[in-house]
Formats: C-alpha cells, structure tokens, sequence
C-alpha cells in the first residue's frame, strides 16, 4: 500500500506571532524518580493524573495564548482529558474518549485561551493494560506517553 500522506507549505517574509511548542509530560518525568510511574498489569482502565502550573512548563512572564493542542498517547490508550486555567477553576481544553493512535491530530481553537504561570494544567489519560507487566514511559508503540504538544503564541 503506497502512503497518501501530503503536504502543503506556505511561506510569508514575516509572522505577526511566532508559535512556541510547550510539551509538559511528568509521565516521562517519573523515569527519574526512584518509583517511575508505571500502569499496573491487568487494568482495563488504568489511569495517571498529573498537574502542574504554566510556570512549571516554561511560560515566563505574562502569559501566552494557547491557539491548539495535539493530545498523545500511544496505542493502549482509551482517553485523555486535558484542562487548564485558574487552580480553583480549570476549564476543559480537550477531551478524547475511545482514543486511537492513527487519528491523532492538532486541534485549533477559534478562540485562544490565555495559559499565565499561575494557571492550572491537569492532564489525566487512560488506557487499558491487559499484560501481565507493568507498562512504563517510553517511546515504543507498546509502551506509553501522557500528554499533549500546547501549541502557543507569545
């Protein structure tokens, strides 16, 4: 079967705001702590929640806006919910049910939504675990990632 893929290229003398890619995933972070975080063997709904804040992930002064997301997982995933803004109120930013790893895309907002370094970010994703090992981070299709490429202008 020959790949259909295509693509189009459009180039412009300037921008009026550059896009930065912001790529928190404390699940690959866990690989450094003495107990990665790993999905227990035999779980048909095994989750992993983090959180962190827009300074966490490197947004420096202000604030950015967020104009797209592009969810991850790899192949054992079953859905990924990501939210955003203030701690005491975050607000859904995307939210994937019956994921599937050949469908992943970026979604552009018509609306930016404003990520300061205050700001809550919580990503929690799911997947289904039916081995008898223990599933850690990595970048094999039988292993597993948690997040999101954020794509935003500065």
């Amino acid at each position: 079967k020959m790949d259909s893929t295509t693509v189009h290229l459009r180039f412009a003398d300037h921008v009026d705001r550059a896009i930065r890619f912001l790529l928190p995933d404390p699940f690959l972070d866990s690989l450094k702590k003495p107990q990665p975080a790993f999905l227990p063997p035999g779980m048909a709904d095994a989750a992993y929640t983090w959180t962190l804040t827009g300074k966490d992930i490197g947004v420096s002064a202000g604030s950015v806006d967020l104009v797209a997301v592009m969810p991850h997982m790899h192949g054992r995933g079953l859905r990924q919910v990501f939210k955003l803004g203030p701690a005491d109120n975050l607000a859904c930013a995307s939210h994937l049910e019956n994921w599937d790893f050949h469908w992943q895309t970026q979604y552009f907002r018509k609306t930016a939504v404003q990520l300061s370094r205050t700001n809550g970010i919580r990503m929690s994703c799911t997947w289904d675990n039916p081995t008898s090992s223990n599933i850690t981070w990595g970048e094999g299709t039988s292993d597993e990632m948690c997040f999101a490429f954020l794509y935003a202008t500065l």
